[in-house]
């Protein structure tokens, strides 16, 4: 049963015939499951600039034809300071950050659009970005293959989703579904947007309303998976 969340959105794709060729994944932090399960027969880029986590990710990866980077994805070239936060009192870090002043460390920064022209990936390409904030400076270095991208996956928060989905709306891209959302205290918090190209809306039976007769067990809601959750 389609379920909201990354893996479930994924799989419906690729049952549907959707091909990509090579997964860029820019903040890996350890793994990100549903695109090894899912896309594991595809090569994928990794990027992640915080070293901590790559011993990591080579053990979570092993047997993948991955290429893990030590750089930060942003609208430049160049370097740049980077600060570490370590939420809940540990010792691991759990965020990052691109920062102008007050670094101790320092990163490679590059552009998605630099990085990728000088390379020979196969195309399409699926695009999922997870960084802490720094995603539209992400999607900014991105527009110069944003036409060979087919899947773009992008956290957004209570207050950045409006102008991520806008943003990419203006590409062309389309709402494949919203997914895998998180609360706090009860407050919706974010979720990840996952969007498509016009080459994929070709593709999927996007509106099965228009195209195919109305059946009442393909309409799921979420008492359909929950049973704990009625509407009145």
């Amino acid at each position: 049963m389609r379920f909201p969340s990354k893996d479930s959105a994924l799989q419906c794709l690729k049952d549907l015939g959707v091909e990509i060729g090579t997964v860029i994944d820019v903040g890996v932090q350890i793994e990100t499951t549903e695109l090894k399960t899912i896309f594991g027969d595809k090569k994928q880029l990794l990027l992640e600039p915080v070293e901590e986590y790559h011993e990591g990710i080579r053990k979570a990866y092993e047997g993948l034809d991955t290429e893990l980077m030590l750089v930060a994805a942003s609208d430049k070239d160049g370097v740049s300071g980077i600060a570490k936060k370590f939420l809940g009192g540990g010792t691991w870090v759990t965020h990052s950050s691109l920062v102008e002043e007050g670094a101790s460390e320092f990163v490679p920064t590059t552009r998605l659009d630099t990085l990728i022209k000088s390379r020979q990936d196969q195309r399409p390409f699926l695009l999922k970005i997870d960084v802490d904030g720094l995603e539209m400076e992400i999607l900014r270095g991105a527009t110069g293959i944003i036409d060979e991208v087919d899947i773009v996956i992008i956290e957004a928060t209570q207050a950045t989703f409006l102008d991520r989905l806008t943003y990419l709306s203006e590409f062309g891209f389309k709402i494949w579904d919203i997914v895998d959302p998180c609360y706090y205290h009860g407050v919706y918090m974010q979720s990840d947007i996952i969007m498509v190209s016009p080459r994929v809306m070709n593709i999927v039976q996007n509106q099965p309303w228009q195209t195919a007769p109305f059946s009442w067990p393909d309409w799921v809601t979420i008492e359909s998976y929950d049973p704990n959750q009625t509407r009145d």
